[in-house]
């Protein structure tokens, strides 16, 4: 049979790169919860492969679903309870207790606190939906410079595209010809983002009241007029932007 092995704190704290310290708190929060650690005679935790893989399973809720370490320890127990002794009578004390404020001024500073959290949910969330509409405008952006690029270029390149299917070219010709091919189409990506970094510029100098909309909530940028006041930049200048980088 083969013998278990124990760790002391301080190596299970080497092993998650942080301090005996902090080791005792996650295990406090874990016995608080209904799991038990074995312990010596001296009464100090002696840590099995399975508390390590406890400790870490925490490790991974705090820092991944951002729970608060009392709430990452519940859950811990509840997902080890067939493979741990547990404190049962505790653990379903823990599953069931709901703690109620003793006094008025208390009960007003909880809900505060959920107002507030609640709060912080909502503009995290209009956050997010302004990254992804950005992303998504930016997307659409690209893809529209991509396939529809402007008239003068587009006359451009057809005559380049008649020279090279004319037969009588030689190959190093239609080399030529497809290799400005290319490189027209690198300019006008080249020459798309410096005005797009300059209508960023120009957008940034707007008066607030202009680039802001108000919500309940949350003052937040107006992506779609930003995205449009961009467009419109690029559009009026890039021809012309074109012509100077061919012709001089």
């Amino acid at each position: 049979m083969q013998q278990q092995i124990f760790y002391f704190t301080a190596q299970v704290a080497e092993k998650f790169n942080t301090t005996a310290t902090t080791v005792y708190r996650w295990s406090e929060a874990l016995e608080k919860e209904g799991y038990k650690f074995v312990r010596d005679d001296r009464d100090q935790r002696a840590y099995r492969d399975i508390d390590v893989e406890a400790i870490a399973r925490l490790i991974e809720l705090k820092d991944g679903l951002r729970m608060r370490v009392e709430t990452a320890a519940r859950k811990v127990v509840e997902e080890f309870a067939d493979r741990v002794e547990v404190n049962l009578e505790l653990l379903g004390k823990r599953q069931t207790e709901v703690v109620l404020p003793d006094t008025p001024e208390q009960f007003m500073k909880m809900l505060q606190g959920i107002t507030s959290a609640y709060h912080e949910v909502v503009a995290m969330n209009e956050k997010l939906a302004e990254e992804l509409q950005e992303t998504k405008i930016e997307m659409q952006a690209i893809r529209k410079q991509l396939t529809a690029l402007p008239e003068a270029s587009n006359q451009l390149e057809k005559k380049l595209e008649a020279m090279v299917s004319t037969e009588k070219l030689s190959n190093d010709v239609r080399d030529f010809v497809r290799t400005s091919q290319f490189n027209l189409r690198l300019l006008e990506l080249e020459v798309t983002k410096e005005l797009r970094k300059q209508a960023m510029d120009e957008w940034g100098r707007l008066p607030e009241s202009e680039r802001y909309t108000k919500s309940f909530f949350s003052r937040r940028e107006n992506m779609e007029k930003r995205q449009d006041f961009i467009n419109r930049y690029v559009d009026d200048r890039l021809p012309e932007e074109m012509k100077k980088r061919l012709y001089t």
